[in-house]
């Protein structure tokens, strides 16, 4: 599945960029509206199925980024697929080139680095305050329940909140993970209600003050990224 920028990109110098989607739930959200925003092409595969013959090689997909959704398994409990992405992931690492993960896909970028993924002493679930590197203050939505509790090794915290001092990472500049979810909007919310049933703990309301100040930190950091990639 695309979401076209400009195709022939390959020619045109427009950046492709591979999405993993882990679960059916839990889609791209704003990352497809900055996409299609910027002229990107956004490239989005089930993990389930493009990892059940084993790890591949992710460099050889042409991409110029990669970007990692969360979803509900636990990385001591992970599904064979789920671990073939993870060792897949590591040789991406390890080449350094452009990493944005999410919430799981953050913890898989920090366990991939080196760095122990722990349970929570309570879930975050809802509406969070973190608290930024950079001295902003956001409320962000999560649904966690386990995470890092320190960057890995030669990495520097993007952010802390009162139940969590991990909320973020980034290695250099352009591998950067978030264990928040700023790319959920309100099409997110009804999609992740949808799937996941009465476990879902999100809100259904709108909040759409919460909603825009979220757009309005997560695209300019978006760009941000995008200007640090080779």
């Amino acid at each position: 599945m695309a979401v076209p920028g400009n195709r022939g990109s390959d020619l045109s110098g427009t950046p492709r960029i591979g999405l993993l989607q882990q679960h059916a739930a839990e889609g791209p959200g704003r990352l497809a509206s900055w996409a299609r925003r910027r002229g990107f092409q956004l490239e989005i595969h089930r993990a389930e199925a493009l990892f059940a013959a084993g790890p591949l090689a992710l460099q050889a997909q042409g991409w110029q980024a990669l970007i990692l959704l969360g979803g509900p398994w636990m990385l001591d409990r992970a599904p064979a697929w789920l671990r073939a992405e993870q060792q897949s992931l590591r040789a991406w690492l390890q080449a350094d080139l452009p990493c944005l993960g999410i919430c799981l896909g953050a913890q898989l970028m920090a366990s991939a680095l080196g760095a122990p993924i722990r349970a929570l002493p309570e879930p975050e679930q809802g509406w969070t305050q973190v608290e930024l590197a950079d001295g902003q203050s956001l409320a962000a939505l999560q649904w966690h329940e386990e995470g890092f509790a320190a960057p890995p090794p030669g990495c520097h915290s993007l952010g802390r909140s009162a139940a969590w001092p991990c909320q973020g990472f980034a290695r250099g500049r352009h591998q950067r993970a978030l264990q928040f979810h700023p790319e959920w909007d309100g099409h997110s919310l009804r999609a992740l209600h949808r799937g996941f049933g009465a476990d879902c703990p999100l809100p259904r309301g709108a909040a759409g003050q919460r909603q825009r100040r979220v757009a309005g930190w997560f695209y300019p950091w978006l760009d941000d990224w995008r200007s640090t990639w080779p």
